[in-house]
């Protein structure tokens, strides 16, 4: 059997002939001139197989089928970015719950039916925040059948969405409120509400290759189709098709919603733009309804319907860490600081956390003392790489940095919460609540974007056990 690295060196003739039949199959982009993390997917199945020749691994491919057991299966998540969260893009999110789904429901009085499809799902978190969206704009309106269908491509994230189970990093464009009203910590995690979950169902799709719409596979007429994030990583060839099979499994006054710019103008035959709030949304080009009348209503409506925007939870510990003298010798640039910074955070969010870490490690070689950058590192640390003790460590150096920061003491807290130490949890929560109280109330903490002092008091008191009277 060949050594883990090796496929790339011993079978360079076979690794062009599987980009091809993978990128037709998935869609996928996966340029020749870029070949590392593919080699290391394929080296990680051949090694499970068994096998020397990358040639007999392409006669594997060739055969299967995407069946739950094919060997499609297993390939496509090593290949795939599995990342979400909780209402990602809040702007976008704004849209959907105060414009479009408000629009569709007045629609839809007669038939009391809503169909919305996440198409790349992921591991659910935008399926369940559309299926929220939905629940609390009908506020116990009964009578109404709602159906969310989440699809992906990859099987691994689907069987995370079905358990429903999440962790603190998904929640981080959230509010605190939200997770309360919807979730239960169990164990490491939190667990959506049953009756949620019972609103969205999951399934094996694969955007590139599955023949839709039709009654058959039940794609079609859907009210709201959400494809986020996921046309990015196509070709040109795949995102023209599909974005020709998305507007046809729109209903006629039906909306697409994708990522910012994933769909190129040309070659859209079934689809139109429409802007909404400055936003870009797809109908069906043979709707013909009101556009300039639609837009001038999105934008008088300014009152939020949900409250999805935040940041996430709390997480880890002790005794603060000053940073080390003499730690860089580059001089400090507040704008390149704050770039690398920023970045940072969009890489983050993008699931693309080695990236992510290096700009945080710039961001701190160019100024030692911004709490922001030790704290951003050390949430990524903890959920990349799993490494709670430098996820500490990170964290203390961040209260050091900023000890009026109640954010840094809430994450310790968590990550002792998890650990199963109690009394560390307790503490770091005791020291975030007393600067909570004395903030202004109506104030946003950073980085929880949007979320209060009181929201947070509120919170603190009931995990110490501490009335508001205490």
């Amino acid at each position: 059997m060949l050594p883990a690295d090796d496929v790339e060196a011993h079978h360079p003739l076979e690794i062009p002939n599987l980009q091809k039949l993978v990128s037709e199959r998935t869609g996928l982009a996966l340029p020749i001139r870029d070949v590392s993390k593919f080699s290391q997917a394929l080296n990680v199945r051949m090694k499970a197989l068994h096998l020397d020749s990358g040639s007999d691994y392409l006669d594997i491919l060739v055969r299967g089928q995407e069946t739950p057991d094919s060997e499609w299966t297993r390939l496509v998540p090593l290949l795939t970015t599995g990342e979400s969260y909780f209402f990602r893009d809040p702007e976008q999110f704004a849209l959907i719950t105060e414009v479009i789904l408000p629009d569709l429901l007045e629609k839809r009085t007669d038939s009391h039916t809503l169909r919305i499809w996440s198409a790349g799902c992921s591991t659910g978190e935008e399926a369940f925040s559309l299926a929220i969206a939905a629940h609390e704009l009908l506020a116990g309106d009964e009578g109404w059948h709602v159906l969310v269908l989440g699809t992906d491509i990859n099987e691994k994230a689907l069987e995370r969405a079905r358990n429903g189970l999440f962790s603190s990093w998904s929640f981080r464009e959230a509010s605190p409120d939200f997770r309360k009203r919807y979730f239960r910590h169990v164990g490491s995690g939190w667990q959506l509400d049953p009756a949620i979950r019972s609103m969205v169902t999951f399934r094996s799709g694969n955007l590139a290759s599955d023949t839709y719409p039709g009654t058959d596979s039940g794609l079609f007429s859907f009210d709201l189709v959400v494809c986020r994030n996921v046309l990015i990583y196509l070709t040109a060839d795949a995102v023209t098709r599909i974005a020709g099979k998305l507007g046809q499994s729109l209903a006629l006054d039906g909306y697409l919603v994708t990522g910012h710019a994933e769909l190129p103008p040309q070659d859209l035959a079934t689809l139109r733009p429409q802007v909404l709030r400055r936003l870009v949304v797809y109908r069906r080009q043979d709707f013909t309804g009101d556009y300039a009348s639609q837009a001038a209503a999105a934008e008088r409506v300014v009152a939020p319907v949900i409250v999805p925007v935040g940041s996430v939870d709390p997480g880890p510990d002790d005794s603060p860490v000053a940073p080390s003298v003499g730690e860089t010798d580059t001089p400090t640039d507040p704008d390149q600081v704050e770039t690398a910074y920023r970045a940072a955070r969009s890489l983050a969010n993008l699931g693309r956390y080695a990236e992510a870490a290096e700009c945080c490690e710039e961001a701190i070689r160019r100024a030692p003392t911004s709490s922001e950058a030790c704290f951003l590192l050390a949430q990524i640390v903890e959920e990349w790489r799993g490494d709670t003790e430098e996820a500490k460590r990170l964290f203390r150096r961040a209260i050091y940095l900023a000890p009026q920061s109640p954010a840094a003491y809430l994450e310790l807290a968590a990550l002792y919460e998890r650990a199963g130490d109690g009394p560390h949890a307790k503490r770091n929560r005791l020291a975030a609540l007393k600067l909570l109280e004395a903030m202004d109330q109506e104030s946003t903490v950073s980085p929880y974007n949007e979320v209060t002092a009181r929201q947070l008091v509120r919170e603190c008191r009931a995990m110490v056990g501490k009335g508001d009277g205490d």
